[in-house]
């Protein structure tokens, strides 16, 4: 199981226009609303792949009842007394506006109790993904806490978090940390010093230009599978997700199906996933035991949780499912027929793999 933590959740609205246009009267085409924050955008793209997963997050006041309502993939929250946030996203034709509201203050009672929580759900956790801003009175080192909480329990963690929630986290080395480039920028450090410092791969989005990763066994640049047009907003949580279940599903260097581990086909981004197989880098099999849904039957997890899968194949499959969500007109959704032909454009699709210096 794959545990989501949001400790700031929104209710996402969603207002499709034909085109923004500042300082003018925009008429709305579609009113979408649905439960929002990143760990819940990975939650909700992780459930519709099948996988196992479980969101958990600080929910309060009507609105964090409202979100609550909503959820519709298994959720564990921790109450608390302010008005959980709401975000808004404007999408047109070319792309996507935001607006967000800055949540909650927490009080320290409240956070202590989501500790106590977060520790009840380490022993059935595979792996968590920590996510998002953190609301007011949680402290900048929460997510190292929750990063070192998991470690003691031997469960890997991905951190995608800004400013200094980032600065702290990537200090705790969690084993996957996944900014943007300006993120990265900001942080003020080289990807090589984080993983010197014990975290196992950097994994930097770069908008329509991809993903740049950086791990220790080597440098990874993977382009998107297509030029796609639609809502950006959630991209980097649909990666985050792909990442998530190659940590579930064991990823490590040269490691594929049936544990091949041929250095000649480790570049090899996505496969078929059938057994035989003579590519080491495939990502995906046929489906999942449990998929939610029959019509997506070609739809896999990583891996088996025991034969592991290859970085190769875990950053081929983050760029595919970021695009699929480029495609879906809302955050924390994707396009699964888009994201079953993106799999296969990027079938063969060699990540540039180079030794650190």
């Amino acid at each position: 199981m794959i545990v989501t933590v949001t400790l700031n959740p929104a209710l996402d609205l969603t207002y499709t226009v034909d085109a923004l246009v500042p300082q003018a009267t925009n008429r709305v085409r579609t009113v979408a609303e649905r439960p929002g924050g990143k760990g819940l955008n990975v939650a909700s793209v992780l459930h519709a792949l099948g996988e196992p997963v479980l969101a958990t997050g600080l929910l309060g006041g009507p609105t964090g009842a409202h979100i609550e309502a909503l959820v519709r993939f298994p959720a564990a929250f921790v109450p608390i007394a302010g008005d959980s946030r709401r975000t808004v996203t404007i999408v047109d034709a070319t792309d996507a506006t935001g607006l967000w509201e800055p949540g909650p203050t927490v009080t320290g009672a409240e956070w202590a109790a989501f500790l106590d929580h977060f520790a009840t759900l380490l022993p059935a956790a595979d792996a968590v993904v920590l996510s998002g801003s953190l609301p007011q009175g949680v402290p900048h080192d929460a997510y190292a806490v929750l990063v070192r909480a998991a470690r003691a329990r031997g469960v890997p963690t991905v951190l995608d978090t800004s400013g200094e929630p980032l600065r702290h986290g990537v200090g705790a080395a969690p084993d996957i940390v996944k900014p943007n480039e300006h993120e990265l920028a900001a942080l003020g450090q080289h990807p090589t010093d984080a993983i010197a410092a014990g975290v196992r791969a950097v994994v930097v989005s770069l908008g329509r230009r991809g993903l740049h990763a950086h791990t220790a066994d080597g440098v990874w640049r993977v382009p998107p599978p297509a030029v796609v047009i639609g809502n950006p907003t959630g991209a980097g949580d649909a990666c985050v997700a792909a990442l998530a279940r190659g940590l579930r599903a064991g990823v490590g260097p040269g490691v594929g199906r049936g544990g091949g581990n041929d250095p000649d086909n480790a570049g090899v981004a996505v496969g078929d996933g059938r057994e035989g197989s003579n590519n080491a880098g495939v990502a995906a099999g046929d489906a999942s035991e449990g998929s939610n849904d029959p019509d997506n039957a070609a739809i896999a997890s990583l891996g088996n949780g025991h034969g592991g899968t290859t970085w190769a194949a875990v950053l081929a499959d983050a760029a595919a499912l970021a695009a699929a969500a480029v495609v879906a007109p809302v955050a924390g959704e994707i396009d699964l027929t888009q994201y079953q032909t993106f799999r296969r454009t990027m079938q063969g699709v060699q990540a540039d793999v180079q030794p650190h210096r």
